[in-house]
């Protein structure tokens, strides 16, 4: 496995079937020569329609969970968010994002939105520990593209429908 999804979070991955291709996208990813997309719905309004967030994630003291407040094993780690939509249902603010991490970090995404306050809806390692909306049986973070210039040079680009159960909250929502 060349890299890696969280559990909860649906969508593309690359998995090489052989020694070669596994080294040719361990390098893509060492030299962040691959360009990850992710959608999700975060609590909230993220006020900037686009937002950088360049901040080191470390392991919080006996624990696994990460944090940018921790210095323990930190790593360099760099997203940048783009405002899809905004809006409110049942009373809640929500903004639906795109997210294109710059470095792979574990729970990176989660972490820095967690960071401005925005935690990830149904997120209960980083976000709220019961989720407002009980519809939703995971956190909404969707793996929705990748893309990278294969071994003859030529751009590639895959991508993932977003999940029925996310499709319907996101209409439902409307």
């Amino acid at each position: 496995i060349v890299h890696r999804l969280d559990r909860e979070t649906s969508g593309v991955m690359i998995i090489p079937l052989n020694k070669k291709s596994y080294e040719f996208f361990k390098d893509l990813f060492h030299e962040h020569k691959i360009k990850k997309t992710y959608l999700v719905l975060v609590y909230g309004n993220v006020r900037s329609d686009r937002v950088l967030i360049d901040k080191p994630i470390g392991i919080k003291s006996g624990t696994t969970r990460r944090s940018v407040h921790s210095s323990r094993m930190a790593k360099s780690a760099t997203t940048e968010f783009e405002v899809v939509k905004r809006f409110k249902y049942k009373n809640q603010d929500l903004t639906l994002l795109k997210a294109f991490p710059k470095t792979g970090r574990t729970h990176q995404i989660r972490v820095h939105l967690a960071y401005i306050h925005c935690p990830v809806v149904g997120d209960t390692m980083y976000g709220r520990k019961i989720s407002l909306f009980p519809e939703i049986e995971h956190q909404f973070l969707h793996a929705e593209s990748i893309e990278f210039t294969d071994m003859k040079g030529k751009i590639l680009k895959f991508k993932a429908e977003l999940p029925k159960e996310l499709k319907t909250f996101l209409k439902s929502a409307e």
